[in-house]
């Protein structure tokens, strides 16, 4: 039987009918549709027992549609079995079936491809005749969406029987409102997950892809609680459209079927209206609603189709929390969440969300605290927010700030009973209440009682600048805590306001030649350091340091003097400069006397990292061993201190090549972190950076990538935007380096574009870092003058810092032989390589392993520059057990070296078996889409292969030419070798 277009319209809105109602009735519906339209009946049947076996299994990619011509897929359906061959790919099992297509899991039949994958298999008659000619510009840029949170398409194509197919990627997982209802997840841990998926869509947004069919069935959670994002453009390919997300496309395809499911359609995808961001806004604004009640905005009476769209053209949604039955999830939705669902779900799409981001930021606006953009701002409304957000540390701000300020009032009280120091008393008292009662009115001004902590201490600073000037002691002693509490939570103007009238009432009553003036001086130091100021900051220390000195200080204040001092020259002069280093043994040891352990923790963690610049790893491990154990001792094993020692710790086993003992005290530290600040602190993003670094070479680099990505996001949050510049650049550093050497060139040029490189140095160690992959970044997009001069830069920054670890150089060296590369200066190339491979040695063994790579690949058989014995006991050093896995990026750039060296002797086949161990490393580790590293371990292959396996070296050229296509540097890398070279070993 074939169905008319009006029949399908009909059997669309029974299909629809049907899934709103529960099983038991759905049968006697059916019952009655049986007696009324026999034919409708049965097709119907067909099409729910698609739709139930694709429910099944949650990796089938697409909602079951149904086509106009009844019977002409049946053959189709069942035409494949277990080992047949579609194009490339060899079928295992089916996975389940649906309205337009066929799910089998299979591999690649010749082997190259070896993980799993869902091929899906379009039936025959879903295909009209514009598919095969858009199916190839189609895979281009859907391959380009490489998310996390997005399932990837690896491939489509056309098989030599006129067979389509789409590679995906086989995700096992639950739907995403299944996976919160079967573990009774709560709130927050719901809002968490919406928003991955927010930044799944955002991303693909960026890329041009409007998804157009966003529901529960299409997102996915994995085991390992991570959002899935299925059929992203899917739709496009098998509808036809044009190309995706582009604004004047159609949302009805020409065969009038529908690529949306109408209980999560947009108003203007249900007028016919071309979808776009805020089409996608809109679904999102109902899986989300429905993931926090339960239910659908929209439940009309009738239960047809058009009833429902009549509702979502023009009722108005029921406001969430009035869905919810139980009083503590209704109170929670009840205000922001609300009004951030009702924002989505806005009729006309200019009243919605601009973007996905903006609907995710909202949704992290309100897991912080702060107020939501969906809600009209006032006053009120964020007074109110910001009491919720902070309403322990208010409480217990203002219980801190009471104490802080009344014991001191009290303990004058107690300690001196002379009518003058009673006088003091008061006034100190009169302070304290003065903050929350400024008018002297007879009742307490209550409107103050929803302060924040950062509001208390900067009304308390605008009050004592005009207050208690007959009292030196008592205003010194409000001014020190007040300025530390001011570095601490970030108030920079505040904290300048204090340390600038604090050192000139020292001066005035103490004189400058006091300790009282000194310990001022030691108070400004970390305030000025924050602020790019290190110059002037180790001047107040050493200052400081001298006036203790003459006055014979105490153990305590002289301790920290001498710590304050040479942290700073740490940070100006070169690395293991005697008098920084004998300074903070003396702050060692001057603690350890001292009845403040604290302190002595402090100067062990300084110790520890200036051993660690001065390339003393094993001395910095016992120094952050000892510090560790102390901070245990004093704080316990959950604050925030220890884990700062515990990253200490970690760090020194990763720089004596013992990553694998370091992974479990740098997760630790990231739980601990987590725990004690929340997700989005710096703390937290530094010990991501951290936890990254150690994966940057790992055969887990995408799982470090996860990390450092986070790790950047967290630095550009408005909390820390603005803060202290090294925040930021830690984050880049550690996220440019797994960029880099995935091979994912592209985001690390955006990286660096953003960085803010004019202003000053204050950490050189992260500038190095900086300097090397930017540089590297911009050189492959063919900008040389901008990478050469960040190699001379960065030169420079080496001879003042570390002109006595030439391990440092490495990177320099390796930038500059590839700007000499570019250049066709291949004598020039060869000579760099041979000075980042000395200098090198064996502690940078990035800049060791790309040396040989880039030698190998100039240089060819010659021995000289290459002698494979000392190549190959190197590539033996990675393959430790227990470690290889942490380096399996070096372990693949010496076999590809090796492949290159073997290629130009003759030695086909040994070429070749250590390029594919390189190939098959590249393709768990590198960015295969993107990656720069990985196209040329293709091309590289593909020369061997070109004589016994044609094919397979087409498909690597041409795969490797579609990654080449956005590099400029790829030409010059298929530049062909120098004949012979004959240069020396500096």
């Amino acid at each position: 039987m074939e169905l008319s277009g009006s029949d399908w319209q009909q059997l669309s809105g029974l299909f629809d009918e049907a899934m709103d109602l529960d099983p038991a009735q759905r049968q006697r519906w059916l019952e009655r549709l049986a007696a009324d339209h026999p034919p409708l009946h049965s097709r119907l049947c067909q099409l729910l027992a698609a739709h139930q076996q694709a429910e099944e299994h949650a990796f089938l990619l697409t909602a079951p549609k149904i086509t106009l011509h009844d019977g002409a897929h049946r053959a189709a359906q069942t035409a494949y079995a277990p080992g047949m061959h579609v194009g490339p790919w060899e079928l295992k099992q089916e996975l389940g079936k649906g309205g337009m297509a066929s799910v089998w899991l299979a591999v690649r039949k010749n082997g190259e491809f070896k993980r799993e994958i869902a091929l899906k298999l379009p039936f025959p008659d879903a295909l009209n005749g514009t598919i095969v000619s858009r199916f190839i510009r189609e895979r281009d840029i859907l391959s380009q969406l490489t998310h996390p949170y997005i399932a990837r398409l690896y491939d489509a194509g056309i098989s030599a029987e006129q067979q389509a197919w789409l590679a995906l990627e086989y995700v096992r997982g639950e739907h995403i409102i299944d996976w919160c209802q079967n573990r009774q997840l709560g709130l927050k841990a719901r809002l968490q997950l919406m928003i991955q998926v927010c930044s799944a869509v955002q991303y693909a947004h960026s890329h041009l892809v409007v998804h157009r069919d966003l529901k529960p069935g299409n997102i996915l959670v994995t085991e390992e609680g991570d959002v899935r994002l299925l059929d992203f453009g899917i739709a496009q390919i098998l509808q036809g459209a044009h190309s995706p997300g582009v604004a004047q496309e159609s949302a009805l395809p020409e065969d009038g079927t529908q690529p949306i499911t109408w209980r999560y359609a947009s108003p203007e995808q249900i007028r016919g209206e071309a979808p776009g961001i805020a089409s996608d806004v809109y679904s999102l604004g109902v899986v989300f609603y429905e993931l926090l009640t339960g239910s659908t905005p929209y439940q009309p009476a009738d239960r047809s189709r058009r009833a429902l769209e009549q509702a979502i053209l023009h009722d108005a949604v029921a406001v969430p929390s009035s869905r919810v039955r139980e009083k503590k999830s209704r109170r929670a939705l009840r205000g922001d969440l609300d009004a951030i669902i009702q924002k989505a779900l806005k009729k006309t799409p200019q009243e919605r969300y601009a973007t996905v981001d903006a609907f995710a930021d909202d949704l992290k606006r309100y897991l912080s605290g702060d107020p939501v953009r969906a809600r009209p701002d006032s006053l009120w409304y964020r007074s109110s927010r910001l009491l919720r957000k902070h309403r322990w540390i208010a409480a217990g701000s203002l219980l801190f700030t009471l104490s802080l300020f009344i014991a001191t009032a009290v303990s004058l009280h107690q300690a001196r009973i002379a009518q003058a120091e009673t006088i003091k008393a008061k006034a100190m008292y009169q302070f304290v209440v003065s903050l929350f009662n400024p008018d002297q009115k007879p009742d307490l001004d209550l409107a103050r009682r929803q302060m924040t902590l950062k509001e208390l201490v900067s009304h308390g600073v605008d009050q004592l600048m005009n207050e208690l000037h007959e009292h030196p002691d008592e205003r010194a002693r409000l001014l020190h805590d007040l300025g530390q509490l001011s570095v601490q939570l970030g108030l920079q103007e505040e904290a300048a306001r204090i340390y600038t009238v604090s050192l000139q009432q020292a001066k005035h009553h103490y004189g400058s030649g006091s300790n009282e003036y000194a310990s001022v001086l030691l108070d400004a130091v970390e305030w000025l350091s924050g602020n790019n100021r290190s110059r002037e900051a180790c001047q107040y220390a050493d200052q400081a340091l001298a006036i203790y000195q003459h006055n014979q200080a105490a153990a305590e204040k002289l301790a920290v003097a001498y710590r304050k001092a040479g942290h700073c020259g740490v940070n100006l002069h070169p690395a293991g400069f005697p008098q920084d280093i004998h300074y903070l043994e003396m702050a060692v040891q001057l603690a350890r006397s001292a009845a403040d352990q604290a302190e002595l923790s402090t100067a062990l963690e300084n110790l520890g990292l200036a051993y660690l610049n001065s390339d003393r790893p094993d001395a910095a491990l016992q120094t952050f061993s000892e510090s560790l154990a102390l901070r245990q001792r004093l704080y316990g094993p959950h604050a925030w201190q220890t884990a700062e020692s515990q990253q200490s710790v970690a760090i020194s086993l990763d720089s004596l090549g013992r990553t694998g003992e370091s992974e479990a005290a740098r997760l630790q530290a990231l739980q601990s972190m987590q725990e004690i600040w929340g997700r989005n602190h710096y703390f937290v993003s530094e010990s991501k950076a951290y936890l990254a670094d150690m994966l940057v070479d790992a055969a887990r680099r995408p799982e470090g990538l996860a990390y450092a990505r986070s790790a950047y996001d967290i630095m550009l949050l408005p909390d820390w935007r603005h803060q202290k510049l090294d925040y930021l650049e830690n984050a880049s550093a550690s996220y440019l380096k797994i960029l880099i050497r995935s091979g994912s060139l592209a985001e690390a040029r955006k990286v660096c574009d953003q960085f803010p490189w004019k202003t000053p140095v204050s950490y050189p160690i992260l500038r190095n870092i900086l300097l090397n992959h930017c540089g590297t970044a911009y050189l492959h997009f063919g900008d040389i003058d901008t990478a050469r001069r960040f190699a001379d830069d960065n030169l420079r920054l080496w001879q003042q810092h570390w002109p006595n670890q030439p391990s440092r150089a490495s990177g320099i060296y390796l930038l500059k032989a590839d700007i000499a590369r570019a250049g066709q200066h291949h004598v020039e190339a060869i000579r760099e390589y041979q000075r980042a491979l000395h200098s090198a040695g064996q502690k940078n063994h990035y800049a060791q392993t790309e040396a040989w790579l880039g030698l190998a690949r100039l240089a060819g058989a010659d021995q000289t520059l290459l002698p494979l014995t000392q190549m190959q006991a190197e590539l033996n050093t990675f393959l430790q057990p227990g470690q290889r896995e942490y380096w399996a990026g070096f372990e693949a750039s010496m076999r590809e070296a090796l492949g290159n060296v073997y290629l130009a002797r003759g030695e086909t086949q040994t070429a070749r078996a250590e390029l594919e161990a390189a190939l098959a490393i590249r393709e768990k580790a590198d960015d295969t889409r993107n990656g720069l590293w990985y196209a040329l371990t293709l091309r590289s292959l593909a020369s061997i292969l070109q004589s016994d396996n044609p094919q397979r070296a087409r498909q690597l050229r041409q795969q490797a030419a579609g990654i080449c296509r956005q590099y400029p540097s790829c030409q010059w890398e298929a530049m062909s070798r120098p004949a012979s070279h004959h240069i020396k070993h500096p």
